[in-house]
């Protein structure tokens, strides 16, 4: 049978990557309780396809009418929000914040639009005094623009985190820290705004947009899904964002997500842009995880290949799989990537050790969490399989080659995440579902898969469903997929 992989990761790797918590174990906190994300949420936010120079209510209007009628709404994507620049530099005389004059019929009549085409309506605000392209920011103003936004009707707010001299991106290089009384504080300001939303008593998605890792041990309670690493760009940035995914996406559950950024469409006209196989494969490992889905293509100008990515009802399946599940890395063959060090509060420590040094260094800057040594294009070239064990029993497999050549990769059945296959147990006969073929696949009876991956993106996303006797066949058996 044949089958594209992405990035694969053997076995014995799979502690290479490892986030340590101070008390010894990971505490599990509550999530958000506003009822809301029980399952990643899906949508389309505006940054990545019009950031600041496109955004105005035309194009809004074009884009919620595109995700309407490509069936984009219909695959599962509710959520339309927009992100900076939409609100003026300054507030009015009442300390409000006020639209742009692109947004000619305000706020509230764009948020009727989007609701009125069976959408909901999101915005973006940041902790700090200004937003991240100098518009205002929510900073000693969290419960006026709670109200200001619930009165709009907002279904979803962006929380970032520019423009705060506590932590990152002020105006001078003195703020360009983030010590433990500095996070501490910023999490405090998170919180700030959690509470001004959920007393207006309109359900509104909360989304922390911190950019480092150490809101994971906290960002379930914080808000529905939270950033944990610099922005997405890149190929590259898909690679170090995926190895953080490995240590932090056990803190992801039903009301709080980790969120490892926007998607990157391969339609021309957006600001960032990948190759086909790359899109699919960044959607491939997203679903997966799971992790939120929010479109950052030109979606005006959607390609028929990125229609047909992003719609996969078997994929996005997967993603919205009740179990909640986290994938588990079952084979990479990849550099180290080093190890972090968290503290359960989300402050008192956050450390990092890179594979030269035996000892710990705390992350005290307030840059967006990167580290750029990790992901040279020579750390890239391998590949990493994960699989996900799915409500019905079922298990999805999902593989990528991150490299720039072809790459072979082989899994054993007992890693997959069956319920009953463990070290020692016969192989068992599967059933295959290949879900970008949306084709059925002989079945197999190897301990042994051997996956075939093209270069650069080569994917494959698999369903695998066990059959009722065991297997005699021992041998590998060989999955190369279309390219």
């Amino acid at each position: 049978m044949n089958l594209v992989c992405c990035r694969c990761w053997h076995a014995e790797f799979y502690a290479t990557f490892r986030v340590l918590m101070l008390a010894g174990h990971v505490l599990l906190s509550m999530s958000l309780d506003n009822g809301l994300a029980s399952t990643p949420p899906l949508g389309y936010n505006t940054w990545n396809d019009l950031q600041c120079a496109g955004l105005n209510e035309d194009h809004v209007r074009d884009a919620a009418k595109q995700l309407h009628a490509l069936g984009f709404q219909a695959a599962g994507y509710s959520y339309i929000n927009i992100d900076d620049c939409w609100m003026k530099e300054a507030r009015n005389s009442q300390g409000e914040m006020e639209a742009q004059p692109s947004f000619k019929s305000g706020m509230s009549g764009v948020g009727r639009f989007i609701h009125d085409l069976g959408f909901k309506f999101g915005l973006y605000t940041s902790r700090g005094t200004h937003s991240c392209a100098g518009h205002a920011g929510s900073l000693d103003h969290e419960h006026q623009d709670a109200k200001t936004f619930a009165s709009w009707e907002i279904d979803f707010l962006k929380n970032d985190g520019c423009f705060d001299s506590e932590c990152f991106y002020g105006p001078t290089p003195s703020s360009m820290k983030c010590f433990a009384e500095n996070r501490a504080n910023v999490l405090n300001k998170y919180r700030k705004m959690r509470d001004a939303l959920n007393a207006t008593g309109r359900p509104i998605m909360y989304e922390v947009c911190g950019w480092e890792p150490w809101y994971a041990a906290v960002g379930s309670e914080l808000s529905n899904m939270f950033r944990i690493s610099a922005d997405v760009k890149t190929w590259q940035d898909i690679y170090e964002v995926t190895n953080l995914l490995h240590g932090l996406g056990n803190f992801s559950r039903p009301g709080g997500w980790v969120h490892p950024d926007m998607l990157i469409g391969s339609s021309s006209g957006s600001a960032f842009i990948l190759t086909p196989f790359q899109s699919r494969a960044q959607f491939t490992l997203w679903s997966i995880f799971p992790a939120p889905l929010m479109l950052g293509l030109n979606i005006r100008k959607a390609s028929d290949w990125d229609i047909a990515t992003y719609t996969n009802p078997e994929v996005i399946a997967v993603n919205q799989d009740k179990l909640h599940e986290h994938a588990k890395r079952i084979f990479s063959n990849c550099a180290y990537y080093p190890d972090i060090l968290l503290s359960n509060d989300g402050y008192s420590n956050f450390s990092v050790r890179h594979e030269e040094h035996n000892a710990w260094a705390p992350w005290n800057g307030g840059q967006p969490f990167t580290i750029l040594a990790a992901k040279e294009d020579p750390k890239l070239q391998c590949q990493q399989v994960w699989a996900r064990l799915l409500e019905n029993g079922d298990v999805a497999l999902a593989a990528v080659n991150f490299g720039q050549g072809e790459a072979e990769v082989e899994v054993s059945q007992q890693d997959l995440p069956f319920r009953d296959i463990s070290a020692g147990t016969s192989p068992r006969q599967l059933a295959v579902r290949d879900l970008w073929m949306r084709a059925n696949m002989p079945d197999t009876a190897t301990a042994h898969i051997k996956l075939s991956l093209p270069p650069s993106g080569g994917c494959v996303m698999l369903r695998l469903s066990k059959k009722t006797t065991y297997a005699k066949i021992v041998e590998p058996a060989s999955f190369l997929s279309k390219k």
